[in-house]
């Protein structure tokens, strides 16, 4: 509402001055102002914001410059509040890093000397060795030693090290399964008897008194179809034989089918007065008997034994029903022989 030039009341937004005129009505705090939002400049003690309000605290990474009267970035992005534009004037840093001597600086992981990241150290404390992941220790992985000259874990000489003092071939301290411990060198432990072995299960040669078949173990004696042979190896026996004590089919103690064990041979005809078992294999003959025919029957009697009609031999009250004891023979003759 006004009377030509003088206004009596302003709109919202506006405040009637003393002259009658209607000017904008700045923000708290403001000496001058764009509009009633935003101030161009602030009153002593208050810096001009990026919202264009004016504060004497100024937002978090920014400080109050008395020189433009605004409230002006800190140099370093890592800076939380900052005293003034130097690379040097942090009071408070964000988080995950540390300030020292105002410069914020990446917090480092515990025991590291420098850092790439939060979580990654690139060198170590005294008595501390950086390991693969980053962090530092001062037990250094298993495969791995602490090495004073690189700060590091390195690995040990041998990949069957657990543990290792150091870097030369002969510093195991500690080996894996699998593997026995010898004057700082870790070796395959062998299975029991073995001489030499490719590998925990596999022996390749025998300690003396054992021998190794076609198995991958060493034992006292060979299996069925070997015999102990040179350089404590089980040799195979002969094709005749099921058990032997060398290469030849004169060696056997055993014999397959169709053949007989003779003696220490294994043969397709039994020698003459004895007859082949089938069950055991051998040439054989009843032990009350001298001699027996191929078909396992009698020929003659050991003395003190009578031959019966059917062929086997029996003591003299042995004798069948309807024979009696003959001194001729001396046998089992019927009853009614003149004998």
């Amino acid at each position: 509402m006004c009377s030509q030039s003088t206004c009596y009341v302003c709109s919202i937004g506006f405040t009637l001055t003393q002259s009658g005129t209607c000017a904008v009505t700045c923000p708290a705090n403001c000496a001058t102002c764009y509009n009633a939002f935003s101030c161009t400049a602030c009153n002593n003690g208050y810096y001009v914001a990026s919202n264009g309000r004016c504060t004497n605290t100024c937002p978090d990474g920014t400080y109050g410059d008395a020189g433009t009267g605004k409230c002006e970035a800190c140099f370093s992005a890592d800076c939380k509040s900052c005293s003034g534009p130097g690379p040097a004037a942090c009071t408070v840093c964000k988080d995950a890093f540390t300030l020292s001597s105002g410069v914020c600086a990446v917090a480092c992981p515990a025991n590291c000397a420098t850092c790439s990241d939060a979580t990654t150290c690139t060198a170590c404390s005294s008595s501390y060795y950086l390991a693969s992941d980053g962090s530092c220790t001062n037990t250094c992985p298993d495969g791995t030693y602490g090495d004073a000259g690189t700060g590091k874990c390195e690995a040990c000489f041998s990949a069957d090290c657990k543990s290792c003092s150091g870097p030369g071939p002969a510093a195991c301290t500690v080996c894996k399964d699998a593997f026995t411990l010898s004057s700082g060198v870790c070796a395959v432990a062998c299975p029991a008897n073995c001489a030499t072995c490719s590998d925990a299960t596999t022996c390749t040669a025998c300690n003396n008194g054992y021998w190794k078949a076609n198995a991958n173990t060493c034992g006292e004696t060979c299996p069925d179809g070997y015999y102990p042979g040179a350089q404590n190896y089980c040799r195979n026996c002969h094709s005749r034989c099921t058990k032997c004590n060398g290469a030849s089919y004169t060696t056997c103690s055993g014999c397959v089918a169709p053949f007989f064990l003779s003696g220490t041979k294994c043969i397709p005809t039994c020698p003459w007065g004895t007859y082949g078992d089938p069950a055991t294999r051998t040439c054989t003959c009843h032990a009350e008997c001298n001699k027996c025919n191929s078909d396992g029957t009698c020929m003659s009697c050991k003395t003190g034994y009578y031959k019966t009609p059917d062929g086997r031999c029996v003591m003299p009250g042995d004798c069948p029903d309807g024979s009696y004891a003959s001194v001729f023979g001396p046998s089992c003759p019927p009853c009614t022989s003149p004998w």
